[in-house]
Protein backbone atom coordinates (compact mmCIF):
# COMPACT_ATOMS: atom_id res chain seq x y z
CA UNK A 1 0.00 0.00 0.00
CA UNK A 2 3.24 2.61 0.35
CA UNK A 3 3.56 2.21 -3.60
CA UNK A 4 1.14 4.62 -4.31
CA UNK A 5 2.30 7.28 -2.00
CA UNK A 6 6.33 6.77 -2.73
CA UNK A 7 5.19 7.17 -6.75
CA UNK A 8 3.06 9.96 -6.23
CA UNK A 9 6.18 11.61 -4.45
CA UNK A 10 8.14 10.65 -7.35
CA UNK A 11 5.95 11.93 -9.90
CA UNK A 12 5.16 15.46 -8.12
CA UNK A 13 9.63 15.59 -8.37
CA UNK A 14 9.38 14.60 -12.08
CA UNK A 15 6.58 16.55 -13.31
CA UNK A 16 7.00 19.37 -11.65
CA UNK A 17 10.73 19.64 -12.61
CA UNK A 18 9.58 18.43 -16.49
CA UNK A 19 6.59 20.54 -17.43
CA UNK A 20 6.19 23.58 -17.08
CA UNK A 21 2.62 24.86 -15.47
CA UNK A 22 0.47 25.27 -18.15
CA UNK A 23 1.66 21.59 -19.69
CA UNK A 24 0.50 20.79 -16.35
CA UNK A 25 -2.82 22.08 -16.58
CA UNK A 26 -3.41 20.01 -19.90
CA UNK A 27 -2.44 16.48 -18.95
CA UNK A 28 -3.97 16.81 -15.30
CA UNK A 29 -7.47 15.21 -16.82
CA UNK A 30 -5.63 12.23 -18.32
CA UNK A 31 -3.49 11.60 -14.65
CA UNK A 32 -6.75 12.24 -12.68
CA UNK A 33 -8.33 9.05 -14.62
CA UNK A 34 -5.39 7.15 -14.44
CA UNK A 35 -5.43 7.57 -10.57
CA UNK A 36 -9.01 5.83 -10.92
CA UNK A 37 -7.76 3.25 -12.68
CA UNK A 38 -7.10 0.45 -9.85
CA UNK A 39 -10.69 1.19 -9.04
CA UNK A 40 -12.24 0.10 -11.96
CA UNK A 41 -9.91 -2.48 -13.07
CA UNK A 42 -10.41 -4.30 -9.58
CA UNK A 43 -13.91 -4.77 -10.77
CA UNK A 44 -12.81 -7.59 -13.21
CA UNK A 45 -10.67 -9.17 -10.04
CA UNK A 46 -7.61 -9.38 -11.97
CA UNK A 47 -4.66 -11.34 -10.95
CA UNK A 48 -2.69 -9.72 -7.47
CA UNK A 49 0.23 -8.02 -9.98
CA UNK A 50 -1.88 -6.42 -12.57
CA UNK A 51 -3.67 -4.10 -9.25
CA UNK A 52 -0.64 -3.83 -7.73
CA UNK A 53 0.71 -2.21 -11.21
CA UNK A 54 -1.86 0.15 -11.43
CA UNK A 55 -1.64 1.74 -7.76
CA UNK A 56 1.61 2.52 -8.81
CA UNK A 57 0.60 4.17 -12.12
CA UNK A 58 -2.27 5.59 -9.61
CA UNK A 59 0.54 7.04 -7.34
CA UNK A 60 1.86 9.33 -10.78
CA UNK A 61 -1.58 10.60 -11.66
CA UNK A 62 -1.95 11.60 -7.97
CA UNK A 63 1.30 14.01 -8.92
CA UNK A 64 -0.37 17.03 -10.27
CA UNK A 65 -3.03 17.49 -6.90
CA UNK A 66 0.01 18.16 -4.94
Amino acid sequence: MCAMPAVSVAGILVIGRLLRPDERLKIIGALAMLSCAPLVASLLRPPLPLPLLLFVLAGVGLAPAN
